[in-house]
């Protein structure tokens, strides 16, 4: 059974993770298992005196938390100490098949956990997915519309599709494919490639429009495979700054997640797709599901054939 592990610090902030970690738990006919790390003086840069939390007090807080969860999901509650950071990610390794959720900031009145950090290096480290929710994002999840999932031709960025997939399968959300094309000056091939200053203008505008036509035809190819799984898709190729780009379209389809691996360049190295990345995680209010490193292998062998692009 899949399980969502959802880390909370009693503060009102984490608290806006809640409904998105149900619904992505039902959509995946899972389990939700709530979890809050005690900071133990050794362990945190807080004084012993502030930083000491009472077990039973955050054993009774997810408690309260468990008992408002949707009797169709089955949910447990788990109190660990040491290392906020560390204890979530051995949670996540020893858990199979499972993904976190999380709000990106919070502090609890009891619960003194800063999420901020703890979410950064989180997304660093885990071997699992990572949904990390924004603390300005204030809605309720309560269902899944559209699935972003930012694409640059790499078969790096293509390891969230599986994500994507299995997700839209279980909440009927329409998957939203979105490629980037950068301007050809501002595009990271200039910088690798010295000769690329004697091209024409004529030659960069006919290689603009190869790698657009390219773009479209991957896409079209990859939603037309989609669509006969039974998925609803659609698509766009923009022209401009990928984080931009990715920011606009998140607004203009009325995303409710944004799937996005945290590694990737284009064929050729059009698209820095890290960096991209790093900007998607920390700007905007639409929640994003990460794909760290680590976790690439697992969804690129969890990804059916008849997903990607060949």
């Amino acid at each position: 059974m899949k399980t969502v592990i959802l880390p909370l610090d009693g503060s009102d902030l984490s608290r806006y993770a809640i409904s998105l970690a149900e619904t992505i738990a039902r959509g995946q006919h899972g389990r939700l298992m709530l979890v809050h790390v005690i900071d133990e003086p050794a362990f945190s840069d807080l004084p012993p005196a502030m930083s000491v939390e009472d077990r039973e007090n955050a054993s009774g807080y997810l408690n309260a938390v468990a008992e408002a969860v949707a009797d169709d999901i089955d949910t447990e509650a788990r109190v660990l100490s040491g290392d906020p950071t560390e204890e979530i990610l051995r949670l996540a390794e020893r858990t199979p098949d499972s993904m976190i959720v999380m709000s990106t900031h919070g502090r609890g009145g009891f619960g003194r956990m800063v999420f901020g950090s703890v979410a950064d290096k989180i997304v660093r480290g885990s071997t699992v997915p990572v949904v990390l929710v924004r603390d300005e994002c204030e809605q309720p999840h309560n269902v899944l519309r559209t699935i972003l999932v930012p694409l640059d031709g790499s078969a790096l960025s293509e390891t969230a599709l599986p994500y994507a997939i299995e997700l839209a399968h279980g909440t009927g959300a329409t998957l939203a494919l979105v490629r980037v094309i950068e301007p050809y000056w501002q595009s990271a091939f200039i910088a690798e490639t010295p000769e690329a200053v004697y091209l024409s203008q004529s030659q960069i505008d006919e290689m603009e429009e190869y790698a657009y036509s390219e773009a479209r035809a991957d896409l079209d190819t990859l939603a037309t495979r989609l669509r006969g799984e039974g998925l609803r898709v659609v698509w766009e190729v923009r022209t401009g700054r990928p984080a931009d780009e990715i920011a606009r379209v998140a607004e203009t389809t009325d995303a409710d997640l944004i799937a996005i691996s945290t590694h990737g360049r284009g064929g050729i190295r059009r698209w820095a797709f890290g960096s991209v990345t790093n900007e998607v995680l920390h700007r905007g209010k639409t929640p994003v599901l990460a794909i760290p490193p680590r976790a690439h292998v697992r969804g690129t062998k969890q990804a059916q054939p008849s997903a990607l692009v060949s």
